[in-house]
């Protein structure tokens, strides 16, 4: 998943690069949504600064108004979880980034060439017969072995 502060940090190099993706990704719209979460952030946490200056207050003229507060801050957050939802779709839907030195290309017959598979024509079973591999590893075992208790005299 992205980080959203990355995202708002640098949107114009992000969306090269997810056109490069071959995905479109409608600035505006994220940033519509983006702000309009924001926004009811603030003005949740305002309302619940007010919220906690009048309970300080003993007087029962506040209780009122408390109330009020109180229901505005709970419609505030319903609405911002359902913003922060849709953010969340719209990060969840944007692929990875490829690294810079990452070709770019439309489709797997744009792509370039790096290294091409060769099949073997001999099993690993006969290679290690044939080269006696199984016999190498004891001789090097048994060296390190006596390397090993050389060094403790």
């Amino acid at each position: 998943m992205h980080n959203l502060k990355e995202l708002r940090k640098d949107l114009d190099n992000l969306k090269k690069k997810f056109e490069d993706r071959n995905v479109n990704f409608d600035v505006k719209k994220f940033i519509e949504k983006d702000t309009l979460n924001r926004d009811l952030i603030s003005r949740k946490e305002k309302l619940e600064q007010e919220k906690k200056s009048l309970s300080k207050s003993k007087d029962q003229s506040n209780f009122e108004k408390s109330n009020k507060i109180s229901q505005e801050i709970v419609n505030l957050t319903k609405k911002q979880t359902i913003s922060q939802k849709e953010i969340d779709k719209i990060i969840f839907s944007l692929p990875n980034l490829a690294r810079d030195d990452v070709p770019v290309g439309k489709d797997e017959k744009s792509n370039k060439l790096i290294k091409k598979k060769v099949k073997l024509k001999h099993s690993h079973l006969k290679l290690n017969l044939t080269l006696n591999l199984e016999r190498k590893d004891k001789i090097l075992t048994l060296k390190l072995q006596l390397n090993y208790q050389d060094q403790d005299l």
